[in-house]
């Protein structure tokens, strides 16, 4: 049964944040934290602390070895000091600010070990190397840990020429029906879930704002991807069959789709086998499917809402009452206060 995203006793927000294991000297004053996590991103975390002396003409907290670029960051974010783990990662800039009115600040931005695969190239891709050996090939090279579902194509093909190591990884989850999650030098590349949900919100009671939208035009009514045999001789196709996917709503996608009534047609000069191809088109009906109701949440802050998972919605009608997919979430503390945000669906790629 789930629970109430408003959590009790929720009138003091507390946090702990630790660099290199060390707390957070208590003469440095934050001002804000804002924790950005979701699928098929990186994550980045933003602190901004109180610092800059005019009359000393110094920036102390800037100059001392805190916040380096590549220290250890881990940050646990609650209520009366019962704090859950939100963030764990390194300092990756720093930047300060002055303005005409109000006290100078530093500003730290955070984010995983991971990031680095933004930079790397992808690797030339062998004619024997399947998607899940290409993955782990990119991941260890990196230096990362890795969490894989089982992937047999070789959709790698596919990635462009001087792409970079993170869009070969998101092209290859995307063509294997698989997302890509972050978190503390740790990838993961899995099937969506949609276990029952473990919060719930509703309209007059912790829902505190919300934009959602429901969108026959990103809805295909079937979808077709056609490409070689395996031999490269002749054109094979398959289409996808209807996925299952989270309860949102009274409209499916499918439903949706007689709207418009359109079957999309993906072409591939690639050589590949049939049970491949039919994978491939299942793939693009299922994050199509992920896409039919968008939006964003506003929340009391909980560290539990967490992307990937399901959030429970009533109050709002028929047609957007249901378990709601996030595929992100931030939170951001400030002045005393805890807010978190969470963002719904996939938005249409076509």
């Amino acid at each position: 049964m789930s629970r109430s995203v408003r959590s009790p006793n929720a009138d003091l927000v507390s946090f702990e944040l630790l660099i290199d294991d060390a707390p957070l000297p208590d003469d440095i004053v934050v001002r804000s934290f804002e924790v950005d996590q979701g699928l098929n991103r990186l994550p980045r975390v933003r602190i901004v602390v109180e610092d800059g002396n005019a009359a000393e003409q110094a920036f102390d907290v800037s100059s001392a070895s805190l916040f380096v670029p590549g220290a250890g960051i881990a940050l646990a974010l609650g209520y009366h000091g019962q704090n859950t783990r939100v963030f764990q990662g390194i300092v990756l800039a720093q930047s300060i600010r002055i303005e005409a009115v109000g006290s100078p600040v530093l500003i730290v931005t955070c984010g995983d070990r991971a990031e680095k695969l933004a930079r790397l190239t992808a690797p030339v891709v062998g004619d024997d190397l399947n998607d899940e050996d290409m993955v782990a090939e990119i991941l260890q090279g990196a230096g990362l840990d890795a969490d894989l579902a089982r992937m047999s194509g070789r959709s790698a093909r596919e990635v462009r020429q001087g792409a970079t190591a993170w869009d070969c990884l998101l092209g290859i989850a995307s063509a294997n029906g698989l997302v890509v999650s972050v978190g503390n030098g740790r990838v993961a590349l899995a099937a969506p879930s949609f276990d029952a949900p473990d919060l719930f919100a509703a309209y007059g009671d912790s829902i505190l704002g919300l934009e959602l939208s429901m969108n026959a035009a990103t809805q295909d009514a079937a979808v077709r991807v056609e490409a070689f045999d395996a031999e490269g001789h002749e054109r094979i196709s398959a289409t996808a069959s209807e996925p299952s996917v989270n309860a949102h709503g009274n409209l499916t996608g499918k439903v949706l789709s007689r709207a418009l009534d359109v079957t999309r047609s993906v072409m591939s000069d690639s050589a590949m086998q049939p049970e491949r191809l039919q994978a491939w088109a299942d793939a693009i009906l299922f994050e199509c499917r992920l896409s039919r109701v968008t939006g964003k949440v506003l929340l009391p802050g909980n560290a539990s809402l967490v992307a990937g998972h399901l959030l429970e919605l009533n109050g709002l009608g028929d047609r957007f009452n249901g378990n709601a997919y996030m595929t992100s979430v931030r939170h951001i503390v400030e002045s005393g206060a805890w807010q978190t945000s969470v963002f719904l669906g996939f938005e249409d790629r076509v």
